[in-house]
């Protein structure tokens, strides 16, 4: 074999050549630096708004809602007192009547029963 590796000649093993990379500039440093600063930012901006606007979002709801469900308890209750309230007017008055009649009957059988001793 006519090429023999280094070390069959005796000589120490080579290290492999580092990849030349030459000095990144100071000026691409910056842009990559600030639009990376400016995607950040603009990124937690759209994050906050969205959030803030999600909970705005989401108390208006809780709001409507709450409102709504009230609104609609105080019709319920309102209502019910109303319907209460009147059926307690309803059974008072019958009663009453009932009473009234009961009485009148009494006093006319006993003026009937006085007027007849008399």
């Amino acid at each position: 074999m006519f090429l023999k590796s280094n070390q069959s000649r005796g000589c120490p093993p080579t290290e492999p050549k580092a990849f030349f990379s030459p000095p990144i500039p100071h000026r691409l440093m910056k842009q990559v630096y600030s639009s990376s600063i400016l995607y950040l930012t603009d990124l937690m901006k759209q994050v906050y708004s969205s959030s803030i606007l999600y909970l705005t979002d989401l108390m208006k709801q809780v709001y409507s809602s709450s409102i709504l469900y009230l609104t609609d308890l105080m019709k319920q209750v309102y209502s019910s007192s109303i319907l209460y309230l009147t059926d307690l007017m309803k059974q008072v008055y019958s009663s009453s009547i009932l009473y009234l009649t009961d009485l009148m009957k009494q006093v006319y059988s006993s003026s009937i029963l006085y007027s007849q001793t008399s």
